[in-house]
């Protein structure tokens, strides 16, 4: 699918040495323009951290009634602040997929104890993890899609994806 993974804010709690965002220079991205969108399959919200400092189910909302090409939109977070998200009445609707990274063992035990019975979470059709402490079991949340990733110094995106700042 072609993607466009859209920075919906820079604000986040955690200073990654290898956040992909650090390779680079957000304030200098190129917004999203409307070509970019009715290009996309997928849009893909990220940041910092979306669901701390914006609300990714009112943009997913517009942005699925805006652009109708869109098949699917996924959110980027973290662990943590997914759960404190939806603990404090946030809702996920509008949302096709979680792509949760787990980045330490805070991450591990949050996602453990209360993402994997989330059952909002559950529901959705694409949920991903992407295991940074190899200790996320595959075969024992088989719901999720565990892909174990190594930190990258550099970052590459694939050839179908765009890389943009939103409005």
């Amino acid at each position: 699918m072609n993607t466009l993974h859209l920075v919906v804010t820079t604000l986040c709690d955690r200073n990654c040495v290898y956040c992909c965002n650090n390779k680079y220079d957000i304030a200098n991205l190129d917004y999203a323009t409307d070509e970019d969108f009715k290009w996309a399959d997928m849009l893909c919200l990220t940041g910092g951290e979306p669901f701390e400092y914006t609300n990714p189910s009112n943009l997913a909302r517009y942005y699925r009634e805006k652009y109708p090409n869109l098949k699917a939109i996924l959110v980027y977070t973290n662990a943590q602040e997914l759960w404190d998200y939806i603990r404090c009445g946030g809702q996920l609707y509008n949302i096709d997929g979680i792509n949760i990274s787990i980045k330490d063992d805070a991450d591990l035990d949050c996602f453990e104890r209360h993402l994997t019975k989330d059952e909002e979470i559950l529901e959705l059709s694409m949920n991903r993890v992407y295991d940074f402490t190899c200790k996320v079991d595959p075969i024992k949340y088989k719901t999720f899609n565990v892909i174990t990733r190594k930190w990258q110094k550099d970052f590459i995106p694939a050839e179908n994806c765009r890389f943009k700042r939103g409005n």
